[in-house]
C-alpha cells in the first residue's frame, strides 16, 4: 500500500524527496480547527535520511515551523511567539524506507486576534490571513548538505544505537540531536515545497 500511495499528489520531486499536504477542511468559520498533514515520501529505491526537526523546536511539520501562507504568490512563515534556545541542541532525524513515507500532522485554529484574523498552531505560532476569502498554504522544507555532513560524521564516530524515550539515539549524542534508524542511508538535501491548499473562510 505505501509503495502505491507515494504516488497520489503532493510537489515536485526534489532529489528523491516529494511533500504531499492535506487539510483536514477545505471551507471553515472562524474559530473552526483545521489539521493539516505533510506527508514526506522517499520516491528512490533506497532508505533515506532526512531532517524533520531540531531538539529545541521538536518536529518541524508537527509544530507547524514549516508550514507557510501564500501572500502574493510567495510563501511566508507563521510568527514564533517564544523564544528558543539553541544550546546543546541538535538536528532530528528519520529514516524513510525505500519507496515509503512518514507523514506528520499540525493541529490549529482559525480566530480572530488583535483585529485580525490568524491560524494558530498550538501556543508557538500564528498566521495572520485575511479575514474572509480563500487562503493559500504549503510546505517548505530545506535539506542542509553541511549539517548533514557534520552529523553523520559524528554519528557514526558513537557507538550502537538504542532506544530511548521511543526514538532510536546513542547515550553518548545525547545532546547532540536524534540519530536516524539507518546510520548509513544517504541523507537527503536540498529545497522542496509541498502541493497548495486552499482554505476558504466564510461568514
Amino acid at each position: 500500500m505505501d509503495r502505491l500511495a507515494i504516488y497520489d499528489g503532493g510537489g515536485k520531486v526534489v532529489n528523491g524527496l516529494k511533500i504531499k499536504l492535506e487539510a483536514s477542511k477545505k471551507t471553515i468559520r472562524l474559530g473552526d480547527n483545521v489539521t493539516f498533514t505533510t506527508v514526506l515520501s522517499n520516491m528512490t529505491d533506497k532508505p533515506m535520511n532526512v531532517q524533520v526537526g531540531y531538539t529545541t523546536c521538536g518536529n518541524y511539520f508537527g509544530c507547524g515551523s514549516s508550514l507557510r501562507v501564500l501572500k502574493d504568490g510567495k510563501p511566508v512563515p507563521g510568527q514564533w511567539r517564544v523564544g528558543i534556545c539553541g544550546t546543546g541542541a541538535g538536528p532530528i532525524y528519520v529514516t524513510i524506507p525505500a519507496r515509503s513515507f512518514v507523514k506528520y500532522t499540525t493541529n490549529g485554529t482559525f480566530t480572530r486576534e488583535d483585529g485580525n484574523t490568524v491560524y494558530k498552531v498550538g501556543k508557538f505560532i500564528a498566521f495572520k490571513v485575511p479575514e474572509n476569502g480563500t487562503h493559500q498554504f504549503v510546505v517548505s522544507h530545506r535539506g542542509d548538505a553541511k549539517t548533514n555532513e557534520r552529523y553523520a560524521r559524528l554519528y557514526a564516530q558513537k557507538g550502537q544505537a538504542v532506544k530511548a524515550n521511543g526514538a532510536l539515539i546513542t547515550p553518548e549524542v545525547m545532546g547532540q540531536g536524534v540519530p536516524p534508524a539507518d546510520l548509513k542511508a544517504p541523507y537527503w538535501a536540498g529545497k522542496v515545497e509541498s502541493n497548495t491548499i486552499e482554505i476558504k473562510v466564510v461568514e
